[in-house]
């Protein structure tokens, strides 16, 4: 039988320590990195339809955006022992559209935008209802 740690407060529960081996080996799994990819995908055309539905003004801003979107998975997370999803907008200005700009930096001409939200928007619109 594994060492076991008794639960904080002395309780009568007893814990595997950290980390935990077998549910290490599911977070790990090939079946959960499956469903990780397959949750980014869903988050990444959602966020691209979003930014499809907004107003285009020549090649720029939103389309660039839409060309320059990474998904990705990779094993991360506060203890390095899960898969992660990240969705990645290689554009400069992609934060800025995300939540705002309210003080322009100098040389922007006193410009502020508001904040779309979009990527945030499409994840909470995959996310299933608890």
């Amino acid at each position: 039988m594994p060492d076991l740690e008794p639960a904080l407060g002395g309780g009568t529960h007893y814990f595997y320590p950290k980390p935990n081996p077998a549910l290490t080996e599911i977070l790990v799994s090939n079946s959960v990195r499956d469903l990780v990819d397959e949750w980014g995908y869903k988050v990444e055309a959602t966020y691209v339809a979003a930014l499809q539905a907004r107003k285009h003004v020549g090649d720029k801003h939103p389309g660039q955006m839409e060309g320059a979107i990474e998904g990705r998975s990779f094993i991360g997370g506060y203890e390095g022992d899960r898969w992660v999803g990240e969705l990645i907008v290689h554009v400069d200005y992609a934060l800025a559209d995300e939540y705002g700009r309210k003080t322009p930096a100098p040389g922007q001409k006193g410009s502020t935008t508001e904040a779309h939200h979009s990527l945030r928007d499409a994840l909470y619109a995959n996310l299933p209802p608890i």
